[in-house]
């Protein structure tokens, strides 16, 4: 949709049409398609039709679509997409794997919310340590066997140290297959809690009541 402006405002004013006025939409965007001088260009045109729409909220993640998971995160452009929306409300993404580094994007972006995606992989406690690092100033830990990914900066499970981000040491994102590791024992452990009720007894795609392997299909 970011190459595509016209279909992209379609789909804002389609949606916003069939839905009721009391109902909230928003959108979530990666900052361009790529770096090329246009996309900035485009990426903010999206984001006015939505205002211009009604839209509640816009979510922007701080890399391209081309650079996927590459590369780090562009803070500095979220900090700008607030700085042009003083008023309306900002949801951050990109490089947020620790409790440390949503507070640290809060801080230094000015964004309203922290969206944290691959970060709650594997720890899920992620949440609550971010707002107690924000009420009092530490992050409870997370138990033992939460994190398996230790930074091979830090030696521990993933805690980043604060300073300049550009320096600093960062934990290991999950990869791929941390990712499909995780989906498969939630999906694995649901079907194994629902099997008695299945007259098939099959747990899907994803796992199985009877099979010991919870990694899921490669792609």
């Amino acid at each position: 949709m970011l190459k595509d402006v016209p279909r992209a405002l379609d789909i804002l004013r389609a949606v916003r049409d069939v839905l009721p006025p009391h109902v909230p939409t928003t959108i979530s965007l990666r900052r361009g398609f790529d770096d090329e001088p246009g996309s900035e260009e485009r990426f903010y045109e999206i984001v006015e039709a939505a205002w211009a729409h009604g839209y509640s909220a816009v979510r922007v993640h701080a890399r391209t679509v081309e650079q996927k998971y590459m590369g780090q995160a562009h803070w500095p452009f979220l900090r700008e997409v607030k700085r042009r929306y003083p008023d309306r409300t900002i949801l951050g993404s990109g490089d947020v794997f620790t409790a440390e580094d949503a507070v640290r994007m809060l801080r230094e972006t000015g964004v309203d919310i922290v969206w944290i995606a691959r970060g709650a992989i594997g720890n899920p406690w992620i949440f609550r340590q971010a707002a107690e690092l924000l009420r009092v100033g530490a992050a409870p830990a997370s138990p033992a066997s939460a994190h398996g990914r230790i930074s091979p900066t830090t030696g521990d499970a993933g805690v980043a140290p604060t300073g300049d981000r550009a320096t600093q040491a960062s934990p290991l994102p999950p990869s791929i297959h941390d990712q499909r590791d995780a989906l498969a024992e939630h999906s694995a452990s649901r079907c194994r809690s629902t099997a008695s009720n299945s007259p098939a007894g099959g747990c899907g795609r994803w796992g199985s009541s009877t099979a010991g392997s919870t990694r899921g299909p490669a792609r």
